[in-house]
């Protein structure tokens, strides 16, 4: 990316990785660590016109959440394919726009 001009690298974080909660600290502290992934290489990329961003769903349809203590209805579950159109949303913004962080909860949803 470097040697061509820049891009853009999207990591997949949680809502885990901005708030944490009793019970989830292995995880939280995974999900922590690719934030600071996310702003390490943003801020060594800036000079390569790099662009790293992280998209932190909760609640999304899946196997994960089926098996959370936590019940969450189906019906209430986020898409896959609102979490894939927030990353062709980053993927696809014009070469000075940078967006770091996008958290992606479900409606209702106390955190």
């Amino acid at each position: 990316m470097k040697q061509n001009g820049g891009g853009t690298i999207i990591n997949m974080s949680s809502v885990a990785g901005v708030q944490a909660w009793a019970g989830t600290g292995t995880y939280s502290a995974s999900k922590h660590a690719i934030m600071a992934l996310t702003k390490s290489l943003a801020d060594e990329g800036r000079a390569y016109k790099i662009k790293v961003s992280a998209i932190c769903p909760g609640g999304v349809a899946d196997e994960l959440v089926d098996a959370s203590p936590e019940e969450i209805l189906r019906s209430e579950q986020i898409s896959p394919f609102d979490i894939a159109e927030t990353a062709v949303y980053l993927a696809t913004l014009g070469p000075y726009a940078v967006v770091h962080q996008i958290i992606v909860d479900r409606l209702g949803a106390d955190w």
